[in-house]
Order: structure tokens, then sequence, then C-alpha cells
């Protein structure tokens, strides 16, 4: 008896550090440092680089919450305008501001510029993405702006 609660045990051990590994984490509770900064860059990149020609309206979509989605991706999207006005975005973080893994949340400031066919427009953004852990890993799930 004695040793087959050991053995639950140690299975038990081994399927929580599987697990942990599985979602990027160390300890499983919180996301690592590196994995804030990979999602953040990786979002951005491929949200903010696009050109009218190829635009979805989706492209990023899969690091955030429904919710997020559905208020910044697909049928938030006008992509008629984007069409008529031949819009190329480009768009990188310049540098991480703050980051809580224990949140976890955290805060950088991004660059973008936005050509269409009349104009140019470059413009930096204070942003803080706040994660939750959904489906055996952590997504943006509040996103807050300020622009300077």
């Amino acid at each position: 008896m004695k040793k087959k609660r050991i053995v639950i045990a140690l299975i038990v051990s081994v399927l929580f550090i599987l697990v942990s590994v599985k979602i990027n984490n160390i300890v499983g509770i919180y996301p690592s440092l590196s994995y804030l900064e990979n999602c953040s860059i990786k979002s951005i990149q491929e949200s903010n680089n696009y050109s009218w020609e190829t635009y979805t309206g989706n492209e990023g979509e899969e690091f955030f919450t429904d919710n997020l989605k559905n208020k910044f991706f697909g049928k938030a999207v006008d992509l008629n305008y984007i069409k008529e006005y031949k819009i190329i975005s480009k768009g990188n973080i310049e540098k991480f501001t703050n980051i809580n893994t224990s949140i976890p949340s955290i805060s950088f400031i991004a660059y973008r510029k936005i050509t269409d066919k009349n104009t140019t427009t470059e413009f930096r953004t204070e942003i803080t993405y706040k994660f939750k852990f959904l489906g055996y890993h952590w997504i943006i799930d509040d996103v807050n702006f300020k622009r300077l």
C-alpha cells in the first residue's frame, strides 16, 4: 500500500512537471519573462506589419482572448478602407518598460508607421498587455494603449 502511494505521488509529480514545461513555466504558476517578451514581440509583428494587398484582418489574433479578437480583429477591421487607401503598416517593439510575471503583465513602447496613398504617419504608443491562462497557455486578455 505504501509503495502504491509513492508510485502515485511520483506519477503526479512527473505529470505536473510535464505540464509546466509544456506551458513554458518552470513552476507552472506564472509565465516566464521570456515567454511574455516573445509573445508580445510576435503579437506586434504579426498584427502591425501588413500590406493592403494581402491583409485579412486576422493576422496576430491567436495571441488574444476571444473578447479581444472581437474587439481588434475580423469584423472589427474595415478591409474596404484598408484596400481603398492602400494602407501599408509597419510596427515593432522598441523597448520593454515593465514586466511583471506574477500579475502577469508587460508594458512596452511600440513604434508604428502607417502609409496610405496620400500620406505617412509615424507614432509611438505605450502598450500594456495583461495575460490570462487559458487552454494550457498564457494569452493576452487585456490591452491598454497610451499614445506618446
